[in-house]
């Protein structure tokens, strides 16, 4: 009788993971019907059940999201996904590519400040790979490292004991160099404040109240860095360095987990 219920337990498991499998498969095909359709608030409304019926959701499922933002005009939302989906595969060179598509499309044109741009540099090459990858090239090269200095003290002859003190160097450094992007990736991967302004149009104001003056005129699209919030309002930082508050409403994180 125990091994009939443990069996009927499974087939239930099983069933339920292949309903939502079975599920998420209908929303894919309704959702690539839809696109291909023009009807892109189908398609929308199908890749966003996709993304909230995933356990993990998967660059993949932000950029195809993203896709259909993009096709019915909403720049903001377009922005907010590929953003989510470079989050987690930085190294995609369409996700990049869109990215930098869309930058042209935003009416906000600011000049990034000389911090930012050496920031901007670091993340690139940051985003050369996966965080997984930094990891096991790390691993991969600290290998190395490890065996070349068995071969300096072991080597039965003079330029095989030069050969490996010095590659040993140069590998130990590259494990070293890129452990630091591995952390510099993950830290990039959990980082809860940068978001996306999805607002059409939003007020910058000095202070974290509606009557305060206005800083500047803000428009969909624009990516920024939230430092902190109080009531209805983020304190948000601009590429240039401008700080000022906007509200709560105006804009979206990119980590979805804030």
């Amino acid at each position: 009788m125990k091994h009939f219920l443990l069996s009927i337990f499974f087939i239930l498991c099983a069933g339920t993971v292949g309903g939502f499998a079975q599920d998420k498969d209908s929303l894919y095909l309704r959702a690539s019907e839809a696109y291909g359709k023009a009807d892109y608030d189908t398609a929308i409304a199908s890749f966003e059940k996709i993304i909230e019926i995933s356990e993990e959701p998967t660059s993949e499922m932000y950029y195809n999201l993203a896709g259909a933002f993009f096709k019915s005009g909403n720049i903001g939302k377009a922005v907010l996904n590929y953003e989510r989906a470079y989050r987690l595969n930085p190294a995609d060179s369409d996700t990049k590519f869109n990215l930098k598509l869309l930058s042209t499309r935003i009416e906000d044109k600011i000049a990034p400040s000389p911090s930012v741009v050496v920031g901007t540099y670091i993340d690139s090459v940051t985003h050369w790979f996966t965080l997984r990858t930094w990891v096991v090239l790390s691993i991969l090269f600290f290998a190395v490292f490890a065996g070349l200095v068995l071969l300096y003290f072991l080597g039965d002859r003079r330029g095989h004991r030069l050969g490996g003190f010095y590659g040993a160097i140069f590998s130990l450094f590259f494990s070293v160099f890129c452990l630091v992007f591995a952390f510099k990736s993950n830290a990039f991967i959990l980082d809860t404040s940068e978001a996306v302004l999805t607002a059409p149009v939003s007020t910058l104001k000095s202070s974290p109240d509606s009557s305060a003056k206005d800083v500047a005129v803000l428009h969909s699209g624009l990516k920024v860095r939230a430092t902190q919030r109080v009531a209805d309002f983020y304190e948000i930082t601009l590429a240039d360095g401008v700080v000022g508050w906007i509200s709560v409403d105006a804009l979206e994180f990119v980590n979805p987990g804030f």
